[in-house]
C-alpha cells in the first residue's frame, strides 16, 4: 500500500479524504484479524467488518465534496458514517468521525493544532454517545490517542506527522492495556477489537502522511464456498430480499457468477468484467449469497431490501389497498425462516441482518419510514444492533421506539404480544412482559481455544451460550443438545422451541427434538426453520 508522501504542515479537504481512504484500506486489510478478537470464540465476530462498512459509507458520501474545504469534507463524512453505521463498533466510530468534523468546523485546511483538536473532539463525542461508557474499549483507545496528540501539539515544531505519530503510539499502548481494564478480555486472552480497529485506522492515516508502504497481513485460509442451503430449494411464498452489491477481484467471470448465483435466487442483473461485477439478485437467503461472493472476491456497496414491504407499499400507493396502521413493527432477522415467522406474527417490515452483517442506520430508517404508521417499534434482536436502531431515532421525525431485544427468540415473543391496532405505549408494555419470560440458547462452533467463565474451549468444539453467556463446550453436537435443557432450567410443562439453521435438515432437527422429548418427560418441544447462518440451533425456552 504505497501512496505519495502526504502533507506535513497542513492538509486540504482532498488530502483529508485521501488520508481516510488509505486508512480504510489498511483497516480493511486487517479486518479478519480484528473480527477474530471477539471475546467469545464464535465464528461470527464482526467488529472489523462493521467498522470498515461504516467507513465505506462515510467515504461514499464525500464523492461530491472531494475538492471542497476540510470542514465540508469532514461534515460529509460524518453524515455518511451516521447513516451507514453498523453494529456497536460502527455506531461508536460514526460518533468519532462526527467528533472529527466538530473539531474541524470552519476550517478550510487542517493544521497540526487543528488535528490535535479534532482528535480530542472525536474522543469526547464517542464518550458522550454512550450512556454507560466502559473503559478498556475503543473509547479508551480514542482518548489515549487524543491525549498524545494534544500533548505533542504543545511543541512549536510539531507538524501533522508528529501529532499523528504520537496519537498512534498512545493508541497502540492503550490497546495493549485493554485486558487490564476489562477482566473478560484478559480471561479470553484478547485485546479489545474496537480499540484495535481504531489503532489500525490511525496507523493507516499516519502511513499516508509519511508516504510509507504498510506490509499487508498474510492471507487467511480461503473461505469455503457456502453451498446453497436446503431453504433455497424450498421456495416460500414470501418475495424475499432484493440483494445488490459490487464484487471486485483479480479474475472474475460474470458468466460463471450468473451460473453460481442461480442456486441462490433469481438474477435480475449480473454485469461486469474480469475485475468488477455488479450483482442484483432476488433471494430468500442474502447471507448465503454474500458468503459465496466473499469466497471469490471483495464485496462492497451492499444493499438488502425486503421486497414484501416494497410490495405492500406499491399496493398502498397504486391500488388503495394499503391501510394506515396505528403502530408498526420492524424486526431484524438473519434467515428466511425467522423472516417468514416474524412477518406472520405482524412485523410490518423485516430488515435482513444479524451477526457478521449488521444492518446500517439507513437500512433501519428506510424500513421505518416506509411503514404507514405514526409510531414504529423496532426489534433489533441482537445486542450489537441495538445501538444502530437507537441511532435511527435521532434522524427521523417519526416516533421510533426501540425495544432492546437481544436475541431472535425475544423478538418472536415480542411480536406474539404485538397488536398493530394498539398504540406504542400499550404495545411496549405487553412486549416487555413477553420477553421477560424468555431464555435463549445458541449453539455454534468455537473458532479458537480459550477459557471463559470457567469453561475450557478448544478450537472446533461445539459450544453453547445461554442468554449470551458461554456455559458449555463439548466435542459433539449431540452432547451439547443433550445437556442444554438442564442448563436452561426446563421443567414439566416447559415449552422448548428449536430453530434450526443452515446445514441442519428438517429431519435432523426432528430427530434432535425426539431425543429431547424422550429424555425430559413433560417437556414440549417444537421445531421451526430459522435459516440462521453459523448457529445450527437457537433454542427458546418459555
Amino acid at each position: 500500500m504505497r501512496e505519495r508522501r502526504g502533507p506535513t504542515s497542513s492538509c486540504t479537504g482532498q488530502d483529508w479524504l485521501r488520508m481516510f481512504s488509505v486508512a480504510t484500506r489498511w483497516l480493511e486489510a486487517n479486518a479478519e484479524s480484528v473480527n477474530a478478537l471477539n471475546v467469545y470464540p464464535v465464528p461470527d465476530g464482526d467488529t472489523g467488518t462493521n467498522m470498515v462498512l461504516t467507513l465505506h459509507a462515510a467515504l461514499r458520501e464525500t464523492s461530491a465534496f472531494a475538492e471542497a474545504d476540510a470542514d465540508a469534507v469532514a461534515r460529509s463524512m460524518a453524515h455518511g458514517a451516521l447513516m451507514g453505521a453498523r453494529g456497536n463498533s460502527g455506531v461508536i466510530l460514526s460518533q468519532y468521525i462526527g467528533g472529527l468534523a466538530t473539531g474541524l468546523k470552519g476550517k478550510q485546511r487542517v493544521t497540526a493544532p487543528d488535528l490535535a483538536q479534532a482528535l480530542q473532539a472525536a474522543s469526547e463525542a464517542s464518550y458522550k454517545a454512550m450512556s454507560n461508557p466502559v473503559e478498556g474499549t475503543i473509547l479508551t483507545v480514542g482518548r489515549a490517542a487524543a491525549q498524545g496528540a494534544v500533548a505533542r501539539a504543545e511543541h512549536p515544531d510539531a507538524d501533522l506527522v508528529a501529532i499523528l505519530a504520537e496519537a498512534v503510539l498512545e493508541a497502540k499502548t492503550a490497546v495493549q492495556k485493554t485486558p487490564d481494564l476489562l477482566p473478560v478480555l484478559k480471561e479470553a486472552g484478547v485485546v479489545d477489537a474496537g480499540g484495535e480497529g481504531l489503532y489500525l485506522l490511525l496507523q493507516g492515516a499516519l502511513a499516508f502522511l509519511r508516504g510509507e508502504e504498510l506490509e499487508a497481513p498474510p492471507p487467511t485460509a480461503e473461505k469455503p464456498r457456502i453451498a446453497a442451503s436446503w431453504f433455497t430449494s424450498q421456495r416460500e411464498t414470501a418475495l424475499g430480499f432484493c440483494t445488490e452489491f459490487v464484487l471486485t477481484g483479480p479474475a472474475l467471470s460474470a458468466d460463471r457468477l450468473r451460473q453460481e448465483m442461480a442456486r441462490f435466487g433469481e438474477s435480475e442483473s449480473i454485469v461486469g468484467d474480469d475485475k468488477l461485477v455488479r450483482v442484483h439478485l432476488h433471494a430468500q437467503e442474502p447471507e448465503a449469497v454474500l458468503a459465496y461472493a466473499r469466497s471469490v472476491g471483495e464485496v462492497e456497496q451492499v444493499s438488502v431490501r425486503d421486497m414484501n414491504l416494497q410490495h405492500q407499499q406499491f399496493l398502498a400507493t397504486h391500488t388503495g389497498r394499503g391501510a394506515t396502521l396505528r403502530c408498526g413493527a420492524v424486526a431484524v432477522a438473519p434467515g428466511s425462516g425467522f423472516a417468514k415467522l416474524m412477518r406472520s406474527l405482524g412485523a410490518s417490515a423485516v430488515v435482513w441482518g444479524g451477526q457478521t452483517m449488521n444492518p446500517s442506520t439507513e437500512d433501519i430508517l428506510n424500513a421505518v419510514e416506509a411503514i404507514p404508521a405514526p409510531e414504529v417499534i423496532v426489534l433489533p434482536n441482537n445486542k450489537n444492533i441495538v445501538p444502530t436502531a437507537r441511532q435511527a431515532q435521532s434522524v427521523t421525525g417519526k416516533a421510533i421506539h426501540v425495544l432492546s431485544t437481544v436475541s431472535l427468540p425475544q423478538g418472536i415473543a415480542a411480536l406474539v404480544a404485538f397488536n398493530a391496532e394498539r398504540g406504542a405505549p400499550d404495545n411496549l408494555k405487553a412486549m416487555e412482559e413477553a420477553i421477560a419470560g424468555v431464555r435463549t440458547a445458541e449453539v455454534t462452533y468455537a473458532v479458537r481455544s480459550t477459557r471463559l467463565g470457567g469453561v475450557e474451549v478448544e478450537a472446533g468444539d461445539v459450544i453453547a451460550l445461554v442468554d449470551g453467556k458461554l456455559v458449555l463446550a463439548r466435542k459433539r453436537l449431540e452432547e451439547v443438545m443433550a445437556e442444554l435443557p438442564d442448563l436452561l432450567g426446563v421443567d414439566n410443562g416447559s415449552l422448548l422451541t428449536l430453530y434450526f439453521g443452515e446445514g441442519v435438515s428438517p429431519e435432523q432437527a426432528e430427530e434432535t427434538a425426539q431425543a429431547l422429548r424422550a429424555a425430559h418427560a413433560g417437556l414440549e418441544v417444537e421445531v421451526a426453520a430459522g435459516g440462521q447462518p453459523h448457529y445450527p440451533y437457537i433454542l427458546s425456552l418459555e
